[in-house]
Parts: C-alpha cells; structure tokens; sequence
C-alpha cells in the first residue's frame, strides 16, 4: 500500500478534518517527490515538517489515537530511508 493511501485509511472517520487530510497529504507527496528526484534529505525534512504538523494539531484537527500512530509509522519511515540510503544525517 502507498503512504498516501495508508494515510488516507488512518484518517478516515472522524479521525482527522477534511482540511488537515488535505494538508497532510500534500506534504507526503512533496515526500514522495524528493525520492522520486532521489533526493532524500529533502524528503525526510518533508515528513519532519508533516510530523510537526501532526504534532500541532493532536487533539485539535488529528485525534490522539491517530496521532501516536502517524508519528510511529513517519519515524520509521525516515529511519527506513535513512538506514537503505545510507545518508547517514541530513
């Protein structure tokens, strides 16, 4: 399954505001875009900034309980991007 598509799945229902589903959306596939130029520094800062995004409006626009699991599953993804690139840090 795509990132976009398991976010869509993760936010459905009461989850997140249609506004902020659009918003994080936009930021995956600036991600995916970086990696598609082979650029993954720059996709990692894009899921920093989705992750900063997420942990603002916790509570507010993002319930909780999607919340921890979006931050979990970005994390992991920068770590998967990190450790197959072999970029060390950007």
């Amino acid at each position: 399954a795509s990132l976009n598509g398991w976010l869509k799945s993760m936010l459905s229902i009461n989850r997140a505001t249609t506004t902020m589903q659009n918003s994080l959306h936009a930021k995956i596939s600036a991600a995916l875009a970086s990696l598609d130029r082979d650029n993954v520094c720059a996709a990692i800062n894009e899921l920093n900034a989705l992750k900063n995004q997420i942990e603002a409006q916790t509570g507010k626009k993002v319930s909780e309980d999607a919340a921890a699991e979006l931050l979990q599953y970005i994390t992991n993804v920068q770590t998967f991007l990190v450790i197959a690139s072999g970029v060390g840090s950007c």
